[in-house]
């Protein structure tokens, strides 16, 4: 059954567009997404799995770079934290970077004396 003109599926009125209305979303269709926008559709719940992985055979590896993944990925564990309100995922992923830091100076390749 289709629905009656001006009415959609569920059988709500739909209002035209005023002229002001449609220039206003033209206006933010052509602008396109910054980066702001842009990270609301990354699932950073996906991006922190790589990050973990990652991170992990990196250390694993004995390599610093993983150091490096791995304080990335706490500062996407407290944006998780601060758009989910879980508050408690900030301060201890905050310290798990200072931890981080702390490792990735002891762990770098020292530079020969000559």
């Amino acid at each position: 059954m289709r629905p009656a003109p001006g009415h959609n599926a569920i059988g709500l009125t739909l209002a035209p567009l005023t002229s002001e209305e449609a220039v206003r979303s033209h206006v933010i269709r052509v602008r396109g997404p910054n980066m702001l926008n842009t990270l609301h559709f990354i699932r950073l719940d996906y991006l922190s799995c790589v990050l973990t992985v990652l991170a992990t055979v990196l250390i694993g590896k004995k390599l610093w770079q993983g150091w490096v993944v791995a304080a990335v990925n706490s500062a996407v564990v407290c944006i998780i934290g601060m758009r989910t309100a879980q508050f408690g995922f900030v301060p201890a992923n905050l310290l798990c970077i200072a931890l981080y830091t702390s490792n990735l100076v002891n762990w770098r390749p020292k530079k020969q004396s000559e």
